[in-house]
């Protein structure tokens, strides 16, 4: 039986408080900011900024860019659901044994098939030509130091060969390799990304041993299950109440992972029941008081979030704050979320820069004038904050496409 019943309101709020989209709970801290919200999605390279900037007053790029290059407080790791994340350096040892481990085998034989793919190796030959193209891009990274993947593709010249992929489809055509080949590196923990090529705005990133840009981190330092359990109960702790169907999708466990997490936090977990959500749900036992008790918001503090924010993203079931008949317009057909705005702890509609470099907006109702007065705020306020820079996503949503043309 649930220990108690959270109003949909009541976890909204909630939810603004714990994910910084509050005026109280915004203190300036980069590192805070981003272990308190668990990480920061980085697939799109933009949206790593513009999910600090919603959140931090005063923000700037080079903030994130010091935390990520300079202190090297933060990094870009590959961890829940195969997916590119910015983590404190401090936690990437807990996030890689609860996530990657499972996932290297299946990785690694899809590389396999690709070498077959390219007539680089027969299927006997691949695991041996994997190893090997790995420890030889993994020492031309030590010997520059960092290295871009044109670097890699000079001195590893297999890195250049490439396979078909999509033949018939209008995306279809001849791949290279060496993405596939550094991926694997990155993610069996060789090598990590570091600096981009270009602009904020950029994915083309350089190479760095992780034994030479984080020096002190043992990946070793967790046990799997251990490592499964406490990312489970900070993901509870900065999501919840979640269902056990969004812990196993945010994570990418599996069912029985995630269920042997859920049993080893014990009494430290809640079960709670979620109005109008039929799943059970968890919670922190310790901030149930929290939860219950969640004052009201003001309904003029405005956030836009970009591309793939870690909140609009964080749930499997995304009713709580968005209005079934919306979701189309806001995510695509892979379940990629556009720029939203949101207003106390719920979506009130979507954005996009247009061509001329505007910020403009749809909102899905009424919200009233005062709302509408504080998003022109913030939207003058992100305006400033890109300056001559133009944010185009990969993941361009049904919504981003009609309100670009405006």
């Amino acid at each position: 039986m649930a220990d108690l019943c959270i109003s949909l309101s009541a976890a909204r709020r909630h939810h603004a408080r714990r994910h910084w989209l509050t005026p109280g709970r915004q203190r300036g801290d980069l590192l805070e900011l981003v272990r308190g919200i668990l990480a920061l999605h980085a697939t799109e390279p933009s949206s790593i900024y513009l999910s600090a900037w919603a959140r931090l007053p005063g923000f700037q790029r080079s903030r994130l860019d010091r935390a990520l290059f300079e202190e090297r407080s933060l990094v870009r790791w590959m961890c829940m659901r195969r997916t590119l994340f910015v983590l404190p350096s401090a936690d990437v040892a807990m996030f890689h044994q609860a996530c990657v481990p499972r996932l290297l085998g299946s990785e690694r034989r899809r590389l396999h098939k690709l070498f077959v793919m390219a007539e680089l190796s027969d299927e006997a030959g691949a695991p041996d030509l994997a190893a090997d193209l790995e420890a030889r891009v993994l020492a031309v990274v030590g010997e520059l130091g960092q290295a871009f993947g044109k670097d890699l593709t000079e001195r590893v010249p297999e890195m250049k060969a490439t396979f078909p992929y999509g033949e018939g489809r209008a995306w279809g055509g001849r791949f290279s390799l060496a993405p596939r080949v550094n991926y694997l590196a990155c993610m069996g923990g060789g090598m990590v990304r570091t600096r981009p090529r270009g602009t904020w705005r950029s994915n083309q990133h350089s190479y760095a041993l992780r034994t030479q840009w984080l020096p002190d981190l043992d990946l070793e330092s967790w046990e799997q299950a251990e490592a499964r359990s406490e990312l489970a109960r900070r993901y509870i702790e900065a999501f919840g109440p979640v269902s056990l169907d969004d812990i196993q999708w945010w994570t990418g466990f599996t069912k029985t992972h995630t269920r042997q997490a859920l049993a080893a936090l014990g009494v430290g977990v809640a079960t709670v029941r979620l109005e109008e959500h039929e799943a059970e749900q968890y919670a922190i036992a310790d901030q149930l008081e929290a939860l219950a008790g969640a004052e009201p918001l003001e309904p003029t503090h405005v956030a836009l979030l970009p591309t793939l924010d870690p909140l609009i993203m964080g749930y499997r079931d995304r009713r709580r704050f968005l209005d079934e008949s919306s979701r189309e317009l806001l995510f695509d057909r892979n379940g990629n979320a556009g720029p939203s705005v949101w207003a106390g702890g719920r979506v009130l509609g979507g954005w996009a820069q247009a061509e001329d470099g505007r910020i403009v907006w749809r909102l899905f109702g009424e919200p009233g004038g005062a709302v509408e007065s504080a998003l022109e705020a913030r939207a003058a306020s992100l305006r400033e904050f890109l300056g001559e820079h133009r944010v185009l996503p990969n993941f361009p949503t049904p919504l981003m496409k009609e309100l670009r043309g405006r």
